[in-house]
């Protein structure tokens, strides 16, 4: 008889759809692939891998994973429960950084949490706290062939990315408004920017955050209305569908994190600029370089102001450029990146449930 693990993830992943590959908009450039692969390696362990809405008996459960501390009433409730089963077997993983979840980091929460998985350097003690790294949509072994696309046929600069709203002191959403203001002023021609809630300004301000404001493009998106793409923004061509068919028409992309500062907080933005072919303008984690080769990005912090950048990468001969494409291709297939590879992801993974 096989044992369970639940993951108490609701939602569009409800359903099992965590794992499912067929899932046109939860797998878009195959992000789920990691879940799948983890659904398999337990299954030949033992361990049959659900959605906790799939469960037929919740509290035999051999282990219950969160992801990010319990915020919404149903992940809650899930909470409470596991609490009271006989084994308490639970488990969490850690991907918001402070920026978005300031909860995830408060020590007083993880209490009722046997270990816990997190990218965070400051944490991990290899006992309670396990290192996680963001899992890329590949195996180990597997072969990265990256778009050498013609570099006089590319585009110079393009930012992937939602616009959003955080209090945080060191939040980089300001960062990339700037970024995206200072191109459409200078060099329109040269920029273009995609992602969600950009047809309406995000305000960044406690008190119309507070009086809702920020909330109507939400609401928006949520009753499918829509204004142009370029109502504020002149750049903007709003969400994609594939990053990778549209940013291997760029030279650059502006891969901000969604917090500065942060050792070890590396996540998929800087790998989907590089899966496409892409050299990052890269500003996040301060120990980058500890993970990715600096040959491989453009380092925002060797520089002032967004103005200094745009005159270095403007005198970016073509051999420079296809010689940084060719170190991120050979760092994607080298032994540093298997750390941000599926079969990492699935080995710390089992790590912390302990099997």
């Amino acid at each position: 008889m096989m044992g369970e693990i639940l993951f108490c993830r609701g939602g569009e992943y409800a359903q099992n759809q965590l794992f499912c590959l067929q899932n046109e908009i939860l797998n878009r450039d195959n992000t789920l692939r990691p879940f799948y692969e983890l659904k398999k390696s337990l299954g030949k362990k033992g361990f049959e891998a659900n959605t906790v809405d799939m469960t037929k008996n919740f509290k035999d459960a051999d282990a219950y994973i969160f992801f990010d501390i319990p915020k919404k009433q149903i992940d809650k409730r899930y909470y409470e429960m596991a609490k009271k089963t006989e084994k308490k077997e639970i488990y969490l993983i850690l991907y918001e950084p402070p920026a978005t979840r300031p909860d995830n980091y408060d020590r007083r929460l993880h209490e009722n949490f046997r270990r816990i998985m997190t990218w965070n350097d400051d944490f991990i003690d290899g006992t309670k706290y396990i290192k996680g790294n963001f899992a890329t949509p590949y195996m180990e072994g597997e072969k990265i062939e990256i778009p050498h696309v013609d570099f006089d046929s590319r585009k110079m600069m393009c930012m992937v990315t939602a616009n959003k709203y955080s209090a945080h002191p060191d939040q980089l959403y300001t960062a990339r408004t700037d970024a995206a203001k200072w191109m459409e002023k200078n060099h329109p021609q040269e920029f273009d920017l995609y992602g969600q809630r950009w047809e309406l300004p995000v305000f960044h301000s406690d008190f119309l955050e507070r009086a809702g404001v920020n909330n109507l493009s939400k609401a928006m998106h949520k009753f499918k209305v829509r204004l142009p793409n370029k109502t504020f923004y002149k750049s903007n061509f709003g969400p994609i569908k594939n990053k990778k068919e549209v940013m291997q028409k760029y030279k650059f992309c502006i891969c901000y994190e969604n917090q500065r500062d942060v050792p070890g907080y590396v996540s998929e933005k800087i790998f989907d600029a590089f899966f496409s072919g892409c050299v990052p303008i890269y500003l996040g984690a301060n120990n980058i370089e500890k993970y990715v080769p600096k040959k491989c990005f453009i380092d925002m912090r060797d520089f002032d102001e967004f103005e200094q950048v745009h005159a270095n990468i403007s005198k970016m001969e073509r051999n420079e450029f296809e010689e940084r494409v060719c170190c991120i291709e050979d760092f994607l297939n080298s032994k540093k990146c298997a750390q941000f590879k599926i079969n990492h992801f699935v080995s710390q993974f089992e790590k912390m449930v302990g099997i």
